[in-house]
């Protein structure tokens, strides 16, 4: 016991040491905007709306909603801060790398060998996208229950076990522990559902709802009950039929699960369009990719060194070429079986990997990508049995066995460490992250693409372009190169060459929502605002939750004078995204115009909340207060601190904030200060040629000289907040 409480400490600190640098890693430009950074849903928190849409929604082509309640939670708890997901992400496989020890212990007795499968699956390299991508925490949750059901599962299998001891013979004295333990698992079977095997099927019912491939877990049990649980009885014909007839019983309620989770998966990669036609992918490259895929995985378990993000389908895949492969994986599968009855872990370790990583192997293809090293993180662990039990088997006779393995194995783990630590360096950021995959493969088009949009983040345009040109050299019809790079061509002032790129992209992928409303935004600066409508509404079309889309459409359509229409689409904003400035400060304006400042301020206020350094907001809710009479509204240290603010934000070169200052110090009584501040704005409007505007706050100044407020003099609109068309 003392052996197995140290193996397991040092389980965690080797994981922890391996895997520490992610505290540092940012979010990703690849899934992570999908599922955190630009998902509204999820960065509220954990709402009742955000939870009913976790278990109603089929965003990001799946049905996982413990994994969206994950997100929800981590982002309750810590924000945007991307190091706090990573730390929740490294936390999760700590602990599954303690759960795969404990459940190997408790199953086979072997307390050196679990904890050595359980070092390999902590500080394996291929594990590393697992890990350190945000996104994958349905990976890391959905084997965290994975293994949790295996183990409700085995506690339910030793209860069936003392039940039937009395009808087992009694072991003989020499027989080791193990033997014991499988002789009580080899009893007579009689099905009794007990807590544990409730407890099972609830886990796996949490494990499909954060992410599918567990569905052939209850396979996996199967090959437990043959090895080590050795609950098969192989010896006649008769005692086979009565031992695996109730063993499949057992299983139906969990393979009913996985059937209802096959089919909701399909039907919602479906209607994501994730789904490959047969006619895009035929079968043959299926199976072709198939058998190379499982290859791939073997060969990077070996020797890990050419890892990447992304894996591109290659063209013209031929199932011919992969005989060889075809050949190997044939050979290993008879070696198994002819090896089932002196070597069980063989059988089981080896078609653990194969079963697990069927539906992930392309037979059903969804993406584009021709395997994934996430897809390997549960299936690897059966190569790791098969290994570790095989190699303690095989030097079972040679007199210096554990010093032999302890080094070997010790250099081996040291070796895996070293390489997870360098992998993980990659994964600091989508800049490093794309460049390394376009250097470990060919022709991949994804990674040329989020490089470039990378860059142009960073402001780096002419490589962003360089970049989003090879992409698109790769793949002539990428419609996300082809609006990111159209983006690029309009902050270079571009228009009309941004303008063919968005109608490219929308040529290439009719549904692309963000197409839409990015030509809408360069046609309503070419003042083309009809034509920029239609494209806002096509873009909500396809995207009815489109927050951004509808507050640029609300604020089209209060300019064109549709002021109904433009409040409602700037109430659909809000709602969809309470915490979105921009939107709640368009929203506050228009209803200002129409005099119900009361509702304004509250949404000025909910902007000040979502961005206390969003200058709109601080500025239009001080004017508000400052400008009004109405003492239930009318507040003038409040109006002073954010007009302050705004200024402060802006570096006193906004001629409007200014002029909000003014009127507030005004108000106060503060008219020296106030004549100062006009002036200010008054030259910072001649100089950037608006004339009117400095002459219309030179009289102002005028009057302050002679004691007289804001609110002492006649204005035109009362209640307006100053001068926003021209300063904002």
């Amino acid at each position: 016991m003392r052996h197995a409480a140290l193996i397991a400490v040092v389980l965690v600190l080797a994981t922890l040491a391996a895997y520490w640098p992610i505290r540092r890693a940012e979010f990703l430009n690849f899934d992570d905007p999908s599922y955190v950074t630009s998902n509204p849903k999820v960065l509220h928190g954990l709402t009742s709306a955000g939870c009913l849409w976790a278990f109603t929604t089929i965003h990001a082509s799946n049905w996982h909603p413990l994994t969206w309640l994950s997100h929800m939670l981590d982002c309750q708890v810590f924000g945007q801060n991307p190091g706090a997901h990573h730390l929740v992400n490294l936390a999760l496989h700590a602990a599954n790398v303690l759960l795969l020890f404990l459940l190997l212990r408790r199953m086979t007795g072997g307390t050196w060998r679990s904890g050595v499968v359980a070092a390999l699956f902590a500080l394996h390299p291929l594990h590393v996208e697992s890990v350190a991508w945000i996104s994958e925490r349905k990976d890391l949750l959905s084997t965290c229950f994975g293994l949790l059901t295996l183990w409700a599962y085995v506690r339910y299998v030793e209860g069936q076990s003392l039940k039937s001891k009395v009808q087992s013979p009694k072991p003989a004295a020499s027989t080791s522990q193990h033997a014991t333990r499988t002789t009580h698992y080899a009893s007579r079977f009689t099905f009794h559902v007990s807590r544990y095997y409730l407890l099972s099927l609830f886990f796996f019912a949490l494990g499909l709802m954060s992410k599918p491939m567990l569905v052939t877990l209850p396979c996996v049990m199967s090959l437990l009950d043959f090895w080590p649980l050795q609950r098969f009885q192989l010896k006649t014909p008769d005692s086979r039929l009565k031992t695996w007839f109730p063993l499949l019983r057992e299983k139906l309620p969990f393979l009913a699960l996985s059937f209802a989770s096959c089919v909701v998966t399909v039907w919602a990669q479906h209607q994501g369009g994730a789904l490959a036609t047969i006619e895009k992918v035929p079968l043959s490259c299926r199976l072709a990719n198939a058998v190379s895929s499982y290859v791939g995985y073997l060969t990077n378990a070996v020797w890990p060194i050419r890892l990447a993000v992304f894996y591109p389908f290659p063209p013209n895949l031929a199932l011919s070429g992969q005989l060889p492969g075809l050949g190997l994986l044939v050979a290993a599968t008879v070696l198994a079986i002819a090896l089932a009855r002196r070597a069980s872990y063989l059988l089981t370790g080896w078609l653990w990997f194969i079963g697990t990583l069927v539906p992930v192997i392309g037979l059903v293809q969804v993406g584009s990508q021709a395997m994934a090293d996430r897809y390997s993180y549960l299936p690897l662990v059966g190569v790791f049995i098969a290994v570790v039990w095989g190699v303690t088997e095989l030097t079972s006779r040679w007199r210096h066995q554990r010093l032999a393995l302890g080094f070997g194995g010790g250099a081996v783990l040291i070796a895996c460490l070293a390489c997870t630590r360098l992998q993980i360096r990659y994964w600091q950021n989508s800049i490093a992250l794309f460049s390394h995959a376009i250097e470990m493969t060919s022709n991949n088009a994804l990674a040329e693409q989020n490089l470039a949009y990378a860059l142009s983040l960073k402001g780096n345009q002419p490589e962003a372009l360089r970049h989003f040109d090879a992409a698109l050299r790769i793949s002539p019809d990428y419609s996300a190169a082809l609006l990111n790079r159209a983006n690029v061509l309009a902050l270079q002032g571009s228009p009309d060459e941004a303008i063919a790129g968005y109608r490219a992209a929308i040529g290439s992928q009719p549904d692309y929502e963000k197409a839409y409303y990015s030509l809408a935004n360069a046609l309503a600066l070419q003042g083309k605002l009809d034509e920029a409508a239609t494209n806002y509404l096509l873009a909500l079309k396809y995207w009815p939750d489109y927050a951004e889309a509808h507050t640029k459409l609300g604020n089209l359509l209060l300019v064109q004078g549709a002021e109904v229409e433009g409040i409602a689409h700037l109430r659909a904003a809000v709602k969809i995204q309470p915490d979105a400035a921009e939107a709640q400060c368009a929203l506050g304006r228009a209803l200002a115009r129409r005099q119900n400042f009361p509702e304004a301020l509250g949404c000025f206020r909910a902007a000040f909340k979502a961005d206390s350094d969003y200058a709109p907001a601080l500025n239009d809710q001080a004017w508000i207060l400052a400008t009004q009479t109405d003492q239930r509204i009318r507040n003038l240290p409040e109006a002073l601190a954010l007009a302050q603010r705004a200024c402060q934000v802006t570096a006193f070169t906004n001629s409007g904030y200014l002029d909000t200052l003014a009127v507030a110090r005004s108000e106060l009584g503060q008219f020296d200060q106030a004549m100062a501040l006009t002036e200010q704005a008054a030259a910072l409007a001649a100089a950037a040629g608006h004339a009117t505007l400095a002459a219309q706050l030179r009289s102002r100044v005028a009057a302050y000289r002679v004691g007289r407020s804001f609110t002492q003099q006649a204005h035109p609109l009362p209640g307006e907040p100053g001068q926003k068309s021209i300063t904002n």
